[in-house]
């Protein structure tokens, strides 16, 4: 049974994960219970649990924090709060992104840990409630991990855009497995905006759909997901670390990639960097 919301026995940090819900009849961790994952709100449609119907937030919690032989989330021991926000059938996308960022951020403070936002999804214009809730997230030390998107365009989508002046705001861009911006067939890839954060590997990462099975995903969001985990690691290792120290660390555990075609180079995260950083702050 998954652990409900007022349960105290919980290890810190907790990803808040806002996208599509989760499909609960799989087993994200082979032979384990579930008093990792917490259940939050169908904010599409309140009187009901956060089912995945897409397939997006399924693969995003999988990806992050699964344990089975086939599959190695990026943070295998971090604990999640499913909010759903999105979905074929969602109006009002925004309002639940403020609703449920809110609603993360009061549950962080109820339970006494250490939290991060996951939204793997952006828009063009951005309502004030969400700026607002973005904002209290900061003043809460609560950061936010987004997405550059997937328009193949020199420009970040919001909420994502924000990282270029507040320092709560992570925003995460895509690469192939050959240090290139993520591109595909199709002629969409990841937009490269000069607020975007870093870049990750978002291609061809390994995940499960709906009904269990494992599939390759490729994208931001994939990526998103990457730079989550290490940082749920990084406030498990460093509880007190600030947003501002946090978003300097990863940005120190980059190197320099390829030239983009707005002139910049891309910031390549590298988990080797990373250790090295951490095991000299420890």
């Amino acid at each position: 049974m998954n652990r409900g919301l007022h349960d105290t026995r919980m290890p810190a940090p907790v990803v808040a994960i806002l996208d599509t819900g989760y499909s609960p009849g799989l087993e994200y961790r082979l032979g384990a219970d579930c008093d990792w994952l917490f259940v939050g709100r169908d904010w599409t449609c309140q009187q009901h649990v956060p089912i995945d119907v897409d397939g997006h937030g399924t693969g995003v919690l999988a990806l992050l924090a699964c344990d089975r032989p086939e599959l190695q989330g990026v943070c295998p021991t971090c604990s999640v709060l499913i909010q759903k926000v999105d979905g074929a059938k969602a109006k009002n996308r925004q309002a639940h992104w403020a609703d449920a960022i809110r609603h993360s951020l009061e549950f962080f403070l109820s339970m006494r840990v250490r939290g991060l936002i996951l939204l793997a999804s952006g828009a063009w214009g951005l309502i004030s409630e969400v700026e607002d809730a973005v904002h209290a997230a900061g003043e809460c030390g609560v950061p936010i991990i987004t997405i550059s998107h997937n328009d193949n365009l020199p420009f970040c989508r919001l909420p994502g855009r924000l990282a270029g002046r507040l320092e709560n705001v992570i925003c995460v861009g895509a690469h192939d497995r050959r240090l290139s911006l993520l591109q595909s067939d199709n002629g969409r890839g990841s937009n490269y905006g000069l607020e975007t954060t870093l870049y990750a590997q978002g291609d061809d990462l390994k995940t499960l759909d709906v009904k269990g099975n494992v599939v390759s995903v490729s994208g931001t969001s994939a990526s998103a997901v990457v730079i989550a985990g290490m940082v749920a690691q990084i406030l498990t290792a460093f509880p007190d670390i600030t947003c501002r120290e946090l978003k300097g660390l990863l940005v120190e555990s980059t190197a320099v990639g390829c030239s983009l075609p707005n002139g910049t180079s891309m910031k390549v995260f590298q988990t080797s960097l990373l250790k090295s950083k951490l095991d000299t702050r420890s």
